[in-house]
């Protein structure tokens, strides 16, 4: 075997960092060229790999011939007993199981602040303590769930939060600051709004009172019960509703002038107004019901007709003694 030196001239420490170097390079993944953390190696030539590495492949990268990945437990109690040097730079030499401990408590290495618009220059090991109360740090509002600096959630709660109890201008009530404008285009009474009838701008409680707000449109279509047939009715339908539409209301019959419920108008006209117009079946003359027989007994077309159906009756029954 060749000869490879002695250490005479090494301290302690140097040949304590040679050992390690040299069992890390025994330790080395085949695939990934890192410590093979969970190593596994080939049943055929020994190769130690990665177990992560090694799962994908079928054939092995050294021999290249099919083979079972085989787990190691020398390699990999080896592996979980070198201390490695902090991948940061700070000096430290750690166990990879201690890596982000670690990085959070004892790393000296120097690095910023990764919150946005924040460049506080502070150890590793502090960037934690750091974040707890950094400015910059984005945090949720409790009432409104979305995400605004700390510095400015003070700000943010009092001034633009979309959950904040604010006070309505017009009636003084309390309401979350995202129903404000709902209450204000539709429920708050105390605030303006404009009368669809005459465009004039009141109040909303206001509305609807002829009193505060005698709005002559507005009138117009409000509802009016018939006391006669119960209908609701707008006061300018009003007069048509009672002249043509109330199924209760009495009118004047137009030749008597009794007043008749609208249904019995029909059967009064046709059989109980004695000022009826009537036509007389001898003149085709019109003449009131109640003067209609005395009008008979002096129409000369009715006597005439009357006369000749009794001179026909006496031919007939003259006729009738020969038969």
């Amino acid at each position: 075997a060749e000869y490879m030196g002695s250490t005479a001239s090494m301290s302690e420490n140097e040949v304590l960092l040679s050992n390690l170097r040299v069992v890390a390079e025994e330790l080395k993944c085949l695939i990934c060229l890192e410590v093979a953390m969970d190593a596994v190696k080939c049943d055929l030539c020994q190769v130690l790999a990665c177990y992560s590495c090694a799962s994908p492949c079928r054939t092995c990268p050294q021999c290249r011939q099919q083979c079972c990945w085989v787990v190691d437990g020398l390699a990999r109690r080896l592996a979980s007993r070198i201390h490695f040097p902090c991948e940061l730079g700070c000096g430290a030499y750690i166990l990879k199981k201690d890596v982000y401990e670690h990085q959070q408590r004892d790393c000296m290495a120097p690095t910023s602040c990764s919150n946005a618009g924040c460049n506080v220059e502070l150890l590793r090991k502090g960037t934690a303590d750091h974040d707890a109360v950094c400015g910059f740090k984005l945090v949720l509002c409790g009432r409104c769930n979305e995400s605004v600096r700390r510095q400015d959630l003070s700000s943010h709660t009092s001034d633009s939060c979309t959950g904040r109890l604010v006070s309505c201008v017009y009636c003084e009530r309390s309401l979350v600051s995202a129903g404000m404008v709902g209450h204000i285009s539709e429920d708050c009474l105390k605030a303006p709004v404009t009368c669809w009838s005459c465009g004039q701008r009141i109040i909303r409680e206001d509305l609807g009172d002829s009193e505060k707000h005698p709005c002559p449109e507005h009138v117009k279509h409000q509802q009016i019960i018939c006391l006669e047939c119960s209908a609701e009715v707008k006061q300018k339908d009003w007069e048509h509703h009672q002249l043509h539409i109330c199924t209760s209301r009495p009118l004047p019959c137009e030749f008597c002038s009794v007043l008749v419920p609208r249904p019995m108008r029909h059967e009064h006209l046709s059989q109980e107004c004695e000022y009826r117009m009537v036509q007389c079946s001898g003149c085709d003359g019109f003449v009131p019901f109640y003067q209609l027989e005395q009008h008979q007994n002096s129409c000369g077309v009715v006597l005439v007709n009357d006369l000749m159906g009794f001179v026909k009756g006496e031919m007939n029954r003259f006729l009738s003694q020969f038969e």
